[in-house]
């Protein structure tokens, strides 16, 4: 009877599986099992073909014939249903809520690490795309965005599948890396300039692909993790400021980077001039 009952739903709502709202027909023979739950509201989930899975809720008091109504979004399964909330569509990377939700156990893995006497070192890093708004303003929104693909696939490339790596919004990424071996000849800094060179390095290559002539580059804004004092938010003002301050200093210094450090005057959102 459970079988039998399974096949004949299954087979009613693939007739229906192209519309957002379905009407689910009592059958009173294909579904004997039902007919005792017909006076109070169930709750249940059931596959179409496709296997996508979706929720749905009986009426309380159905209509002659009808069991109850379904509309809303569809999801394949609850490994999708995150993926869906959490990926960035254009990038491939995490959006900002997949960013929220994974930075909380990056940074615990490193406390762990640094718990157990680990020297490795982790630092968060603000991404801002120089000359964006320049970018689609003289090529167009569909060539920015492809640009925007191209940022996140130079991000994929230069990275490992370890590390966090998203797109916070518009044309800001940010990354988590951690696992830094550092030594007196291999500083932070001298990580961040691999960082910034590969990541710049890569997305040209990239653009040049295309034919046309751009001039967009890679501020990269960098802090240190600190496991005991430092929370998501701490993290995420300071590479900020670090990245805007990369940005604003790039001709005088030379670098498209720049490692948040204490004693430097950065200036707050209010104070900026607005980002190019």
């Amino acid at each position: 009877a459970e079988g039998t009952r399974s096949e004949a739903l299954i087979r009613v709502l693939s007739d229906y599986k192209s519309r957002t709202e379905i009407t689910f027909y009592w059958l009173s023979k294909q579904l004997p099992l039902l007919n005792n739950a017909i006076d109070r509201q169930i709750f249940f989930n059931y596959f179409f073909r496709d296997q996508f899975l979706r929720s749905a809720q009986s009426q309380k008091h159905p209509e002659e014939g009808v069991l109850g109504y379904i509309s809303g979004l569809v999801f394949e399964n609850q490994d999708n249903l995150l993926e869906l909330v959490q990926n960035d569509s254009l990038t491939k990377l995490l959006n900002r809520q997949g960013y929220k939700e994974n930075i909380i156990k990056h940074m615990a893995r490193h406390r762990r690490a640094k718990m157990e006497h680990s020297k490795d070192e982790a630092v968060l890093v603000f991404i801002d795309v120089n000359k964006f708004k320049e970018l689609n303003d003289t090529q167009g929104h569909s060539f920015g965005d492809k640009a925007l693909r191209y940022v996140g696939e130079s991000i994929l490339d230069s990275t490992r599948t370890t590390d966090l790596k998203a797109r916070y919004g518009g044309d800001e990424f940010i990354l988590f890396l951690d696992t830094i071996r550092v030594s007196e000849s291999y500083t932070i800094d001298d990580f961040l300039h691999a960082v910034s060179m590969r990541l710049n390095s890569t997305l040209q290559r990239k653009l040049e692909k295309t034919g046309k002539s751009t001039n967009i580059s890679l501020s990269c804004g960098a802090v240190l993790f600190d496991p005991v004092d430092l929370s998501p938010e701490d993290l995420l003002i300071r590479a900020d400021q670090a990245m805007y301050f990369a940005k604003e200093n790039m001709v005088s210094t030379g670098k498209l980077y720049h490692l948040w450090q204490p004693g430097i005057q950065y200036k707050d959102k209010e104070e900026r001039q607005g980002r190019v």
